[in-house]
């Protein structure tokens, strides 16, 4: 029997399972390369804003809610948690339990939506000039 029958019907793979597995890690790694060089910039281009306007973020520091910030990031990190057991219990056959934790990932994804609304709200109600042109060049 080749490697071809031995697939459930509808998959093809033309690789051999050895040669996939390399496969997918080095793309795992192109996928890492490029986050790193994403947030990289990110990270620079903020430093470079921030050296460059360093009355304007000393002067509306005090607008943003850190303890929103905080939660919100352990919302996330909770949210990641639930994902993996989810795609854990998908790999065991564990049909009932992938379907609880996909349920509490979708939760926190929307209690992520919920606080970063309220932040929003926040932000633009206090209508600080600084702000006010992020949210104008995030919406354009």
């Amino acid at each position: 029997m080749s490697h071809q029958e031995e697939l459930p019907l509808g998959h093809f793979s033309y690789m051999e399972p050895e040669q996939a597995y390399h496969a997918s890690k080095l793309g795992m790694w192109f996928f890492l390369v490029t986050e790193v060089l994403l947030f990289g910039g990110l990270f620079a281009a903020f430093a470079m804003f921030r050296w460059k306007y360093l009355e304007d973020f000393t002067a509306n520091a005090h607008l943003l809610n850190w303890k929103l910030g905080f939660t919100n990031t352990l919302v996330l990190l909770t949210s990641s948690y639930t994902m993996v057991r989810a795609v854990d219990a998908a790999q065991h056959g564990l049909n009932k339990k992938v379907q609880f934790w996909l349920v509490w990932t979708v939760v926190l994804g929307l209690c992520f939506f919920g606080i970063k609304g309220i932040e929003y709200n926040a932000n633009f109600l206090m209508a600080s000039p600084l702000l006010r042109i992020y949210f104008l060049a995030y919406i354009l």
